[in-house]
């Protein structure tokens, strides 16, 4: 009788360290956990950068171990940083958390958690999208992109006023002054008539005008456009490319702007 009794106690004992366990005979030892072979193989996926393949097998390891607290550690980080799946983060830390709430790593998985938390409240839309509301937001996409245009054709022409502005002024300072004319006045005669001695310059005849226009080297300009080269601007003038870069002495060839103002030189 007394051996029925203690065969009855020992049963009795078995019975509530199975039922304490709450899920069978499984360890919640961090070492032990981390030997499991699903677990080992999960670790060995995530090395090779094989993150759903580590995923499946850090599942498996929780079949085998629902309470395996480092399986949920590995599957919280894969679901925040590699799979993005921030529902499924904030589910496997919390169950980290349960099974280790003394664990030194609390905090930062509470850190996780916010963080998972905030990018999954960024996804949610805040209201549904009506046609009206489309139409509205198409309308204001056509109006960027047309003040956008405008913007860009505002800055070009500002850019080349900017540049033929320069050039003008360089060219004003290339030029050399004309010499001063002086008139030499005698003293009136008894007729009263202002004379000039014979060193007075006269106006040129309309003729000799004519002449020294011709004679006169005359420049041409050229306002870059887009996707233009030099290349492609001496072949249109009918030039070589080193007559125009050596026009134009202080422009990068590769660094033309739109609008830059380039002298061409006669053929």
């Amino acid at each position: 009788m007394r051996q029925v009794s203690a065969a009855m106690h020992i049963l009795v004992l078995l019975a509530l360290v199975w039922g304490g366990s709450g899920c069978g005979l499984v360890s919640n030892n961090p070492l032990e956990e981390e030997r499991d072979p699903h677990y080992l193989t999960g670790k060995n996926r995530v090395i090779s950068l094989d993150y759903p393949g580590a995923v499946e097998a850090f599942e498996k390891a929780l079949e085998t171990n629902p309470r395996s607290a480092s399986a949920h550690f590995e599957l919280g980080f894969l679901y925040a940083q590699r799979v993005t799946n921030f529902a499924a983060a904030i589910y496997h830390f919390e169950r980290y958390l349960v099974l280790r709430p003394n664990s030194e790593k609390a905090d930062i998985i509470r850190g996780h958690i916010t963080a998972c938390t905030q990018e999954l409240a960024r996804k949610v839309p805040l209201g549904p999208v009506t046609p009206a509301m489309q139409r509205s937001l198409d309308r204001l996409k056509e109006e960027n992109l047309r003040l956008q245009q405008q913007l860009d054709f505002v800055n070009r022409r500002l850019a080349e006023a900017t540049n033929a502005l320069q050039f003008a002024a360089v060219s004003a300072a290339a030029q050399p002054l004309a010499p001063a004319t002086y008139t030499n006045v005698q003293p009136a005669s008894p007729a009263g008539v202002m004379m000039t001695n014979a060193q007075t310059i006269r106006s040129p005849s309309p003729s000799q005008s004519s002449a020294r226009q011709a004679s006169a080297p005359s420049t041409r300009t050229h306002v870059v456009r887009r996707n233009e080269t030099m290349a492609q601007i001496a072949r249109r003038y009918q030039i070589s490319l080193a007559a125009l870069q050596s026009a134009n002495p202080r422009v990068q060839p590769r660094q033309l702007r739109v609008g830059q103002i380039l002298v061409i030189p006669k053929p």
